[in-house]
């Protein structure tokens, strides 16, 4: 089991991982721009946020998503904006991950 242990220093791990995501992130953009609500939750599950249409739906309610209206009722999202979200969000788990590994470390010494 210990011969799995990967050591690296917390600077070296945000760089793989920030050079992961945009890499995963070039290979898939879409062609469009904006995206409707429906093609939203496609692309921000395939980025790695599983996410259903109502929690999208509640995100724009409490405004922690962003997003645009197209008209009175339609919802519109920029693709780099929900890049950015994403990273965020990516980050945020990452970091989450990252001090409960380091806590438990600490406890098995």
């Amino acid at each position: 089991m210990i011969n799995d242990l990967v050591v690296l220093q917390r600077s070296e791990l945000d760089r793989i991982m920030k050079e992961a995501v945009e890499k995963a992130l070039k290979l898939r953009a879409p062609e469009k721009k904006r995206l409707n609500l429906d093609e939203a939750v496609a692309y921000l599950n395939e980025s790695g946020v599983p996410i259903s249409k109502s929690t999208v739906y509640k995100n724009t309610m409490d405004k922690t998503i962003p997003f645009s209206r197209f008209g009175d009722r339609r919802i519109v999202f920029n693709v780099e904006d929900l890049d950015r979200w994403v990273e965020d969000r990516l980050a945020k788990r990452q970091n989450t991950v990252t001090e409960s590994v380091r806590q438990s470390a600490r406890r098995k010494m």
